[in-house]
């Protein structure tokens, strides 16, 4: 089943009088904008995900022209737009952003990447020496630094930075790749051979250093086993043109004693290859244009626009402005009375530290408490307040879970209940807060919660940084014992629990509104 606008907002008006979400803002048409731009910013982050960065990008300049002062969009769309290979265009994104924001690791990394990409060495190792002062000790930051300094011929220095990284990380397969190429470079061939030999030990998967093994191979002679590591390059990667090309040299030797059909047929595969470079040209050129093409509409359009920027405000979706790392949060979630109180009480039961404030205190429909920390309610409008909640579990509500930042990894426990026992809850909570208001019929709006309950679950299922466990409420008040090594194994070593202490807080008199109750 899928919802209309009216259940919707009535799902949402439901949540807001729980005490669950806050309430949405008088204007509505204010109100309706941030909807709107709500659902975008979670629709573009989707396509993201999915790996279709081209569906993603009418989305992100669509938000970012409705608010350019939103770090989060502007971030996210340069990004996509580098990822397309409209570098321009991204690099013209970020220095507009920079403008208005002090940078911090992301856009430095990002702007970086952009004068890496153009060919300008020198840029991009001034960006990154200012990255590592912003975030020391990352070791992609002086992986890529040897990479800069191989675009700069300063192979010493490359050779260096690979070498602090492997003494840090000895099987640090990326580093021995690196290193090999240096080598190479530097004519010591038996050491590049070595040295790639290495990197494809700990990572097979690696179609460069099976190439500098090759080419390594070849100069020493070794036509089999140069032979052999070419054409694992090309299996991994078939559109490795460098690969191909150095397979037909080597064939076409005498010493290395290729048959013309195969030489034929690598020939033919380079020729694949360029005509699918030119074809990525014309689709680049053709996303180009669509992006030129929006822009000039929204140039045309009526000058409204600014005034409704204004008092917009800045919705989700404000990632940039955190400079921490990625993190893991083992977040508690479901609709609101399946249970997701009774599983913070457990967790802390077992030794997991809450993020909680206790502003909301237990009362008749929670006598155990509530559990809650009031400031997730504007997790919408400020994603980086997550960052306060490390190391912590933490309650969330299933209708604030698409605001979520992408960034950070997820083991969310999601409390299952029969929605028709939930909607009654929910109602009788509803009457003792409101009791000179109407509310919504329990069953009317049991179809509306399994209809958001579902897809919240797909959404969540969906996502390659999230992990869901759901807890079947009922059964939990019935066999609270068997839960503690489930949600043990759930959460894993670094979320450790003492699984006997779990069950013993479970109250199974507190499941009040059951399934056929009035």
């Amino acid at each position: 089943m899928e919802f209309d606008a009216d259940e919707a907002a009535a799902l949402v008006r439901q949540f807001v009088d729980l005490g669950y979400i806050d309430a949405l803002d008088a204007d509505k048409a204010k109100a309706a904008r941030q909807t709107r731009e709500t659902n975008r910013w979670n629709l573009a982050r989707d396509q993201l995900d999915a790996g279709r960065p081209g569906a993603a990008l009418p989305l992100l300049e669509a938000l970012h022209h409705a608010q350019p002062q939103n770090p989060g969009f502007a971030r996210t769309l340069a990004q996509t737009q580098k990822n397309l290979g409209l570098r321009a265009e991204a690099e013209q994104t970020l220095a507009a952003l920079m403008e208005r924001l002090q940078p911090g690791p992301q856009l430095t990394q990002l702007r970086a990447e952009l004068a890496l990409e153009r060919g300008d060495y020198a840029a991009g190792l001034a960006g990154l020496r200012e990255l590592e002062k912003q975030s020391p000790g990352m070791t992609e930051l002086h992986l890529q630094l040897a990479r800069t300094h191989i675009g700069l011929h300063r192979l010493a220095d490359a050779q260096r930075e690979f070498e602090a990284v492997l003494r840090e990380d000895p099987e640090n397969a990326a580093a021995c790749q690196g290193l090999a190429q240096v080598l190479l470079r530097q004519r010591f061939w038996e050491l590049a051979a070595g040295t790639a030999l290495k990197a494809v030990g700990l990572q097979h998967n690696l179609p460069l250093a099976h190439f500098y093994l090759g080419l390594a191979c070849e100069r020493l002679g070794h036509r089999a086993a140069a032979l052999d590591a070419l054409r694992t390059a090309i299996a991994y990667a078939p559109g490795f043109a460098g690969a191909r090309r150095a397979l037909v040299r080597l064939l076409a030797t005498e010493a290395g004693g290729g048959s013309a059909a195969e030489i034929a047929l690598q020939r033919a595969a380079l020729a694949a290859i360029r005509e699918q470079g030119r074809q990525a040209g014309a689709r680049l050129e053709q996303i180009r244009a669509a992006a030129l093409a929006r822009a000039e509409e929204r140039r045309a359009a009526p000058a409204a626009d600014t005034a409704r920027r204004e008092e917009a405000g800045t919705p989700a979706g404000d990632e940039a402005a955190t400079v921490s790392p990625p993190g893991e949060y083992v977040i508690v979630s479901g609709l609101p009375r399946s249970g997701t109180s009774l599983m913070m009480q457990m967790l802390q039961a077992g030794g997991l530290p809450l993020q909680t404030d206790g502003q909301r205190v237990a009362d008749a429909d929670n006598p155990e408490g509530y559990f809650e920390w009031e400031a997730i309610k504007s997790l919408p409008k400020d994603p980086g307040l997550l960052e306060q909640a490390r190391g912590r579990a933490i309650k969330v509500v299933s209708l604030l879970l698409p605001a979520l930042p992408r960034r950070h990894r997820y083991k969310i426990i999601f409390m299952q209940r029969p929605v028709e026992e939930v909607a009654a809850s929910q109602h009788r909570m509803l009457q003792r807060r409101f009791p000179a208001k109407t509310h919504a019929a329990p069953a009317q709006m049991a179809e509306t919660l399994r209809a958001h309950r579902d897809e919240t679950l797909r959404m969540l299922r969906g996502r390659p940084n999230v992990e869901v466990l759901e807890v079947d409420y009922p059964e939990l008040v019935r066999a609270p014992g068997a839960w503690g090594p489930r949600l043990t194994a759930f959460l894993g070593e670094r979320w450790p629990l003492a699984a006997e202490k779990i069950g013993a807080v479970v109250r199974p008199t507190l499941h009040r509104q059951r399934s056929g109750q009035a």
